[in-house]
């Protein structure tokens, strides 16, 4: 997760995105069979997300289970091989990037239409 250049500061004196490194790092070292990661990559800059998620990704290729909630669903496409749209609460889709990431299914969730391109690499899913 590239927090070795923190071990010597303070935690007080670490950023959003630092902390969620460093808490990222600690949690991997558990080595856990079953990573739960909420919005790992929410106060990260683009570098550290997409960093963050190769490394969840390697995890759960090492016959690890990873669930990540996210809401960049570029990324998601990229990273996850399964993903769960919830609207209000309530699963809506389960199924793999193609499966879920619908312009029907988007729209209904997020109540906007949406542009999609699984195709493209990397995958790129917007709002119109």
């Amino acid at each position: 997760a590239g927090v070795a250049d923190f071990a010597t500061r303070n935690i007080d004196h670490l950023s959003g995105g630092e902390r969620a490194r460093v808490w990222l790092a600690r949690v991997l070292a558990g080595e856990p069979q079953l990573l739960l990661a909420d919005e790992p990559i929410a106060s990260l800059d683009i570098h550290y997300q997409l960093a963050v998620m190769q490394v969840l990704k390697q995890y759960a290729q090492e016959s690890r289970g990873v669930i990540v909630a996210i809401h960049d669903l570029s990324l998601a496409a990229r990273f996850c091989d399964r993903l769960c749209l919830m609207h209000h609460g309530k699963m809506i889709a389960i199924g793999t990037p193609a499966e879920v990431l619908t312009e029907k299914l988007l729209s209904t969730a997020y109540g906007v239409p949406v542009d999609i391109d699984l195709e493209r690499d990397p995958p790129v899913v917007l709002p119109k």
